[in-house]
C-alpha cells in the first residue's frame, strides 16, 4: 500500500506564534504521520477554485484542522444578519475570533475535495464542512445552548487537560465501525458548533452530546467524509487521544486506497 499524502489546513496564528506552530506539529502532524501518511501543510491564504483544485490534485486526503471561527456571512443570509442587528453586533455579542483568510482557503478546498479524496474534519473543520454544505452554526454554545462541560478546566491552557463530556455514537455509522458505538468521553475546546436541525442535508449526524450539540457527522453523498467536534489529536487528553488513534488510522487507510 502506498504512503498517502495528507494536506492539513493551518491557522494564521501559526505565522505569529512559535508555541502554536510547535503544538500544530506535535498534534495534527504527528497524529497523521504516526498513522502512516506524509503531510503537506496548507497555508491559510485565499484560493481561487482553480488553485484549490490544483492542491487537491496532489493529495490523497484532506484534514481540516481546528482553529478560529467561520465568518457568519457564510452561514447567515443578509436578512438574518440585519435581523440580528448587523455584522458588527453579531461578531461582538457572540465572541467571534475570525481567520478570514482561512475561510477563503478552506471553502474552495472543501468544494474541490468533496467526492475526490477522503476528508477528515476536526472541531472548526466539522463546522466548516457543515457550512460549505449548506448548514448553519450555533454562534456561541455557552450562551445559546448553555453547553457546560463536566470538567471546568480552562480550554485555553494548551498544556493542560481539556474540559470533557460524554457523547453518544450511533450504531451503523462509520465512526461506530472505527471506535465503537455507545457512550464515549471526549474533550471540549470550542465555543461554536451546530445542532441536528442545523446540519446540512447531505450530512448524517453520527454522534451527539446530551445538550444537543452535534459531535460527529458523515456524508450521505460522498465517500469517506467524517468530521468530529472534539480534538482527537491532543495527547494531553489521553481519555480520547488513545481511542481516537483509530480515527487517524482509518482516515489514512482510506487515503491510501484513493
Amino acid at each position: 500500500m502506498k504512503t498517502p499524502i495528507i494536506g492539513i489546513t493551518t491557522s494564521s496564528s501559526l505565522k505569529t506564534s512559535e508555541s502554536n506552530h510547535v503544538e500544530f506539529e506535535n498534534t495534527y502532524v504527528r497524529s497523521v504521520e504516526e498513522a502512516g501518511a506524509s503531510v503537506i501543510r496548507i497555508d491559510p491564504v485565499p484560493l481561487t477554485q482553480h488553485e484549490a483544485q490544483e492542491i487537491v490534485d496532489g493529495l490523497d486526503g484532506l484534514l481540516l484542522s481546528g482553529g478560529r471561527d467561520a465568518h457568519p456571512k457564510y452561514f447567515l443570509s443578509k436578512e438574518e444578519i440585519e435581523q440580528l442587528g448587523g455584522e458588527d453586533i453579531i461578531l461582538r455579542e457572540n465572541n467571534f475570533v475570525l481567520d478570514e483568510d482561512r475561510d477563503l482557503c478552506e471553502i474552495p478546498l472543501i468544494n474541490a475535495a468533496l467526492g475526490r479524496i477522503p476528508i477528515f474534519g476536526i472541531c472548526r473543520g466539522a463546522q466548516m464542512l457543515n457550512v460549505v454544505l449548506g448548514g448553519k452554526l450555533v454562534m456561541d454554545i455557552r450562551t445559546e445552548v448553555r453547553h457546560k462541560p463536566i470538567d471546568e478546566k480552562s480550554p485555553d491552557a494548551d498544556t493542560l487537560p481539556s474540559a470533557k463530556h460524554d457523547v453518544t455514537v450511533g450504531s451503523g455509522s462509520l465512526i461506530a465501525e472505527i471506535m465503537g458505538n455507545g457512550v464515549h468521553t471526549v474533550n471540549s475546546r470550542h465555543h461554536q458548533g451546530f445542532r441536528e436541525e442545523q446540519t446540512a442535508e447531505s450530512l448524517t449526524v453520527a454522534a451527539v452530546s446530551s445538550d444537543g450539540i452535534v459531535e460527529a457527522v458523515e456524508s450521505r453523498v460522498y465517500p469517506w467524509v467524517l468530521a468530529v467536534q472534539w480534538h482527537p489529536e491532543r495527547m494531553e487528553d489521553a481519555y480520547i487521544f488513545e481511542p481516537s488513534r483509530k480515527l487517524f488510522a482509518a482516515f489514512v487507510e482510506a487515503a491510501a486506497r484513493h
